[in-house]
């Protein structure tokens, strides 16, 4: 998990924050034959974030929910 936040931390870094990660990040990793954690990708918003049909529909709501509450605050 540390890996995974620093990883984050580093793409915002030196994207100054044009990746969307302020909701829900997912970040696929991968481990090398000599046992170094590696970064495959980042997804924000269109990453797969259940097991099941029901449990993506309840987490792509409470994005929803997130992002609209976000932007009513600043509209």
């Amino acid at each position: 998990m540390d890996f995974a936040e620093s990883a984050c931390a580093l793409l915002n870094a030196r994207t100054k924050n044009a990746f969307l990660s302020n909701g829900i990040t997912r970040v696929d990793l991968f481990c090398t034959t000599n046992g170094a954690l590696v970064v495959n990708e980042f997804e924000s918003l269109d990453a797969n974030f259940a097991s099941n049909d029901l449990n993506q529909s309840r987490t792509a709501q409470l994005i929803q929910n997130y992002y609209n509450d976000i932007l009513s605050k600043v509209l």
